[in-house]
C-alpha cells in the first residue's frame, strides 16, 4: 500500500486496486447517476453539459448485451459497455481531459480517488 497518498480518512491507496472493492464505490458515488443509473444513460440536470453521455455503464464491470461490431463497424444498440472496457477512458476523463468528469457543478474526484482509478486502469488489458 502507498500511504503517501490519502484522503481525509487517511485510508491508504492500494497498489493494485480492484473494481469491486476500490473502483466501483467511486464510480457509483460520482459517475453512475449519468453512466448507468437504472440501466440508462442520463444527463445530470445540474450539469453544465447538455448531451447524454456516451455508451458507458459504470455500475457493471463487464460488457452487457451484444457489443460485436456489425456492418460498417456499427455497435448494436443492445451493447452496454462496462467499466472494464472503458477503464482507460474513465481514467483520462477523471484525471486530465479537457472535459473533466464529473462535470461542473459536481466536484472533481479527490487526488486519492483519481490515483485509485489510474492504478486500476493501468492494470487493465489493452482493448481488442
Amino acid at each position: 500500500m502507498d500511504a503517501s497518498i490519502s484522503d481525509a480518512s487517511d485510508a491508504p491507496v492500494p497498489d493494485m486496486p480492484t473494481y469491486a472493492v476500490d473502483v466501483k464505490p467511486i464510480l457509483v458515488a460520482n459517475c453512475v447517476r449519468c453512466h448507468g443509473a437504472g440501466g440508462t444513460l442520463n444527463v445530470d440536470p445540474a450539469s453544465s453539459l447538455q448531451y447524454a453521455p456516451p455508451n458507458g455503464y459504470f455500475d457493471h464491470y463487464e460488457n452487457q448485451g451484444d457489443c460485436t461490431p456489425g456492418d460498417a463497424g456499427i455497435i448494436p444498440t443492445s451493447c452496454k459497455y462496462g467499466a472494464a472496457f472503458l477503464a482507460t477512458a474513465i481514467q483520462s476523463y477523471v484525471t486530465s481531459c479537457d472535459f473533466p468528469m464529473p462535470p461542473a457543478p459536481a466536484p472533481r474526484l479527490s487526488a486519492r480517488d483519481q490515483l485509485i482509478i489510474t492504478r486500476w486502469a493501468a492494470e487493465m488489458p489493452p482493448l481488442p
